[in-house]
C-alpha cells in the first residue's frame, strides 16, 4: 500500500513538472519563434527580414538570457499554476465523466495546457476589445467563448484518441504549443502580414497539426519505452532548472554587492561614484537653462548654478542607437559602426561600463527606451542592466504592464519616469548600505512620443484643462506630419507646447530624485552627468521626429556635469561632442580636469561631427505610406555634418550640400553653401578628411533582424 502511494505522489509530481515544462515552452517558442514569424509574415512583400536570424548564435545567445524570455517564463509559470487550480475545480465538477475517472491524470494535465491556451485568446481579446464598437465587442466577446470551448473540445478529444493505454504529455504538449502559436501568430502578426505570408503560416499550421494527428493516431496504442522516458524527463528537469536559474537572475546579477570581500584593486575608497543621466529627445533650445523663454526646466536651471554647463555641446546622430553607442565608447557612429545600416554595437568596441567595471565599479543601467538592450550591443559590461517601457509585444511584457497600472494606474500615463523613480530609490540605498563604489546610467523618455499625461504636462497650453481632455490617450502622428508638412497651427502649437510641458514634467521628476538623494547624502562623492542623446524636430524644415537630418534642433543638446567637490560651477562656450563624455569621466576619476573645460587656446577651433546614415526600412515603408514625399527622398541618402562654431556644413550623398551660420541664423534658413565660397571650402575639406578616416560603408545594407524591427516598430521609428 505504500509503495502504491509513494507511486501515485511521484506521478503527480511529474504531472505538475509537466505542466510547468509545457508553460516554459509556451514562453519559451513565443520569444524564439518570433524571427520566423517576422519574416514568413512579410512574403512577397516590401518589408524584409531575415530568415538567417534563426541560425544566429549571437541572436540566439541574446535572446536566451534576454529580459523578455525571463518575463516570458515568470508570467507562463503563474498562468500554469492559475491553469492547475482552475484544473483542479474542472475535476470536481466532471468526476463522474468516464474519461475523467478513467484518465484522471490525464485530463487535468490536458485541461491545463487547454486553458493556458485560452489565456492566450483572452489576451488577443483584451488587446482588440476597445478598438470595437459596443456591438462589435458582444461580437468578439460571444466568438472568444465560441473559439475557447473548440479549443478545450479539441485538445480533450484529442487526448483521450492519442493516449488509450498509458498517460503521455508528448501528444497534448505538441497540441497545445501548435495552438498557442496558431493564435499568437494572430495576435502579433496577423494585422501586418502580406496576404501570402497569411496564407503560408495557415497552411503550415494545418500541416503540422494533421501531421501530429496522423503521427498520435500510429502510437495510440504504445505505452512510452522506459529509457525514452527516462530522457525525456531529464530534458524536462533541465529546463526546469534553466528557467529557475533565468528567474533569479537578477539576484545573480547583484551577487557583486552582496558577497562578502567583493574588492577590485582599483576600487580606492576615495573613487566617487558616477551616474549618467540621459535625457532622451531633448533639444537644447527648449531648456531654460539655454535662454528658453518658458520655465521648461526650474530645477534644472538652479542645478546648471552648482554645475558645469556645456553651452555648445553636440551629439553624433539625431537619433537613439549610434548616439548612445559614441557616448558610451568614445567614438563616432562610422567608427563604432552602430547606426541605421548595422544596428548593433559589435562586442569587440570596449565601453564606458566595461571600463569602469574594471576599475572596481558596480555597474547599473536602468533604460526606457527599447533600443537600448542585449539585442543592439549596448549593455554590455554592466552588472545589471532593467530595460523597462510600455511596449506590450509578448506575453510576459503585456500581463506584467497590465498588473503594474492596475497597482497604479498612473504608471500609463508617463514614459516611466515615475517607475524609473521608484526603482533607483531602492537601487541607491541597497548600494550605499553595502558601501559600494557604483556606475548607474538612466535614461528617462519623457520627451519622447507618446508624451506624458499628468496634468503638469499641459501646463504651457492656455486651457490646460481643455487640452489634457482633449488629447487624453493621442500620440502625435509624426509618420502623417511628415508626409503632409501643410499643417495647421493648431496641430504645431499643441506638439510644442506639449513637448515644453514634457520637459517640464520630466524635471519635476528629477528634482524629486535628486531631493532624495540629497536627503540620505548620495550626493556626496558623486559625478553626475546630465545630457540627452538628440533633440527633436517639431516641424522645421517640415520635418518631425528624429529619423534624419542633421539641424540643430536635433544635434545641440543639453551636457552638464554636477560635480562641486571637483569642479567649480562654470558656463564652458567651447564645442564638444558627446562622443567626449567617456574621456571627461576618466579624466574626473584621475583627479584631473578635463580637456574639454580647459582654456587651451588653439583647441577650440577643433571641429565637431555628426552622421546620419540611410534609414532604409523606413524608405521601404514610405514608398507605400506617401510615395511622393520629400521625406521619402531625405530618408534614402547619408549625411556628415563638420561645425565649427559658428558654422556647419552637412555634406550629402546627393549632393544637396548645406551650409549654415547657426549663431546668426539659428533656425538655418539660410543656406550658404553658393554665396560664402572660402567657408565652404574650409569645412568642405574638413569632410573630405573625415570621410578619409572613416570611409563609407558598401551600399549594401545590411537586413535587419527581427529583434530590431520589432523595437523600431515599438518606439514609432517604422511601422
Amino acid at each position: 500500500m505504500n509503495s502504491s502511494g509513494n507511486a501515485k505522489k511521484t506521478q503527480w509530481r511529474w504531472i505538475i513538472i509537466y505542466v510547468l515544462f509545457g508553460a516554459e515552452m509556451i514562453a519559451s517558442l513565443e520569444i524564439f519563434s518570433f524571427p520566423f514569424f517576422a519574416w514568413s509574415s512579410k512574403i512577397l512583400g516590401t518589408e524584409k527580414t531575415s530568415i538567417s536570424d534563426l541560425l544566429s548564435f549571437e541572436l540566439l545567445s541574446d535572446t536566451l538570457f534576454s529580459q523578455s524570455l525571463r518575463i516570458n517564463v515568470i508570467v507562463w509559470w503563474l498562468l500554469a499554476l492559475i491553469a492547475m487550480i482552475l484544473s483542479l475545480l474542472f475535476l470536481q465538477l466532471f468526476r463522474k465523466t468516464s474519461f475523467a475517472s478513467k484518465n484522471y491524470s490525464q485530463f487535468f494535465f490536458t485541461l491545463s495546457l487547454a486553458l493556458m491556451v485560452v489565456f492566450t485568446e483572452l489576451i488577443l481579446l483584451n488587446q482588440s476589445y476597445s478598438s470595437f464598437s459596443l456591438l462589435g465587442k458582444i461580437i468578439l466577446v460571444f466568438s472568444f467563448l465560441i473559439i475557447s470551448a473548440l479549443v478545450l473540445v479539441l485538445m480533450m478529444g484529442f487526448s483521450r484518441f492519442a493516449c488509450v493505454k498509458a498517460f503521455r504529455a508528448l501528444p497534448g504538449l505538441s497540441l497545445g504549443v501548435v495552438l498557442f502559436l496558431f493564435f499568437n501568430f494572430f495576435r502579433l502578426y496577423f494585422g501586418k502580414a502580406t496576404r501570402p505570408g497569411i496564407a503560408l503560416n495557415i497552411i503550415l499550421f494545418f500541416i503540422i497539426l494533421l501531421a501530429l494527428m496522423f503521427f498520435s493516431w500510429l502510437r495510440r496504442d504504445k505505452e512510452p519505452g522506459l529509457t525514452l522516458l527516462k530522457v525525456s524527463r531529464l530534458l524536462m528537469l533541465l529546463s526546469i532548472i534553466f528557467g529557475i536559474f533565468l528567474t533569479l537572475m537578477p539576484v545573480w546579477q547583484w551577487r557583486k554587492i552582496f558577497l562578502s570581500g567583493y574588492h577590485h584593486s582599483g576600487n580606492k575608497p576615495d573613487f566617487p561614484n558616477v551616474i549618467m543621466i540621459v535625457l532622451d529627445t531633448a533639444r537644447a533650445d527648449h531648456f531654460s537653462f539655454y535662454g528658453y523663454p518658458r520655465a521648461t526646466t526650474p530645477f534644472l536651471e538652479q542645478l546648471a548654478k552648482d554645475s558645469v554647463v556645456f553651452e555648445n555641446a553636440f551629439s553624433t546622430a539625431p537619433w537613439t542607437l549610434p548616439s548612445h553607442a559614441s557616448f558610451f565608447t568614445g567614438l563616432y557612429p562610422s567608427e563604432h559602426n552602430c547606426h541605421y545600416e548595422n544596428m548593433r554595437l559589435a562586442k569587440s568596441y570596449q565601453t564606458l561600463a566595461e571600463d569602469l567595471s574594471k576599475m572596481g565599479y558596480f555597474t547599473l543601467g536602468y533604460s526606457n527606451n527599447e533600443m537600448l538592450t542585449r539585442f543592439s550591443g549596448l549593455t554590455q559590461g554592466f552588472d545589471r542592466f532593467v530595460e523597462s517601457s510600455k511596449a506590450r509585444f509578448y506575453t510576459g511584457e503585456t500581463v506584467k504592464l497590465f498588473f503594474q497600472t492596475l497597482m497604479d494606474e498612473n504608471l500609463y500615463y508617463d514614459n516611466g519616469a515615475r517607475a524609473t523613480g521608484r526603482v533607483i530609490k531602492k537601487w541607491l540605498a541597497r548600494i550605499n548600505r553595502h558601501n559600494t563604489r557604483y556606475f548607474l546610467f538612466i535614461n528617462y523618455m519623457e520627451a519622447h512620443i507618446p508624451y506624458p499625461q499628468f496634468a503638469e504636462a499641459f501646463k504651457f497650453f492656455d486651457q490646460p484643462d481643455e487640452a489634457r481632455n482633449r488629447l487624453k490617450n493621442k500620440i502625435p502622428q509624426y509618420d502623417i506630419y511628415n508626409c503632409h508638412p501643410e499643417l495647421n497651427s493648431q496641430i504645431i502649437s499643441d506638439s510644442v507646447n506639449w513637448y515644453d510641458g514634457a520637459l517640464f514634467y520630466l524635471d519635476l521628476k528629477l528634482k524629486e530624485l535628486f531631493q532624495f538623494m540629497r536627503d540620505n547624502a548620495y550626493l556626496d562623492n558623486t559625478i553626475i552627468i546630465i545630457l540627452a542623446d538628440h533633440g527633436e524636430s517639431l516641424g522645421e524644415h517640415n520635418l518631425w521626429g528624429h529619423a534624419i537630418g542633421l539641424y540643430q534642433q536635433l544635434l545641440w543638446v543639453p551636457l552638464m556635469i554636477y560635480a562641486p567637490d571637483k569642479l567649480a560651477p562654470a558656463r564652458i562656450k567651447r564645442m564638444v561632442s558627446l562622443k567626449d563624455v567617456p574621456e571627461m569621466i576618466q579624466a574626473l576619476l584621475k583627479d584631473k580636469s578635463p580637456l574639454q573645460i580647459q582654456d587651451s587656446g588653439s583647441e577650440e577651433l577643433k571641429p565637431v561631427f555628426a552622421e546620419v546614415f540611410r534609414f532604409k526600412s523606413k524608405v521601404q515603408y514610405f514608398k507605400i505610406f506617401c510615395p511622393d514625399s520629400e521625406y521619402l527622398s531625405l530618408l534614402d541618402r547619408r549625411q556628415k555634418a563638420v561645425i565649427l562654431v559658428p558654422y556647419k556644413l552637412v555634406w550629402d550623398s546627393k549632393d544637396a550640400h548645406q551650409l549654415f551660420n547657426f549663431v546668426d541664423d539659428p533656425q538655418e534658413m539660410k543656406n550658404l553653401f553658393s554665396s560664402d565660397e572660402e567657408t565652404f571650402a574650409e569645412l568642405n575639406n574638413a569632410i573630405k578628411l573625415f570621410l578619409l578616416a572613416h570611409p563609407l560603408p558598401g551600399e549594401t545594407q545590411k537586413t535587419l533582424d527581427a529583434q530590431t524591427l520589432k523595437t523600431l516598430k515599438a518606439l514609432g521609428y517604422i511601422r
